[in-house]
Formats: structure tokens, C-alpha cells, sequence
């Protein structure tokens, strides 16, 4: 069985001190009423802003 979820993760870059506002798919795989796989999918664009030091 599969299940999706999306939503958004907002923070704030522990390493830049820049904010972070990424939207998120999460594709949960199911078998036998356990989480067997998850794939993860995400804006990374907005991660690499967030996590790269000022030019």
C-alpha cells in the first residue's frame, strides 16, 4: 500500500541563520501495518539558498 502526503517545512538554517520555506511531497510505502520505504520529495533550490554562505 502506498500513502502521500504533502506539506511545507519552515525554519531556519542552523549553519547560515537564513530562513527556509520549501514545499514537500512524501510518498509513504506500507506493508504489513509498517512503514517499509519513504521517498522524499522537496524544493531543494530553497535548501541550497538557505544553507549557502552570503556571496
Amino acid at each position: 500500500m502506498e500513502r502521500s502526503l504533502t506539506g511545507h517545512y519552515r525554519g531556519t538554517a542552523r549553519a547560515t541563520g537564513k530562513h527556509v520555506a520549501a514545499e514537500f511531497a512524501h510518498i509513504w510505502h506500507i506493508a504489513d501495518e509498517k512503514l517499509f520505504a519513504l521517498h522524499q520529495y522537496t524544493d531543494t533550490w530553497h535548501w541550497h539558498e538557505a544553507l549557502s554562505a552570503a556571496a
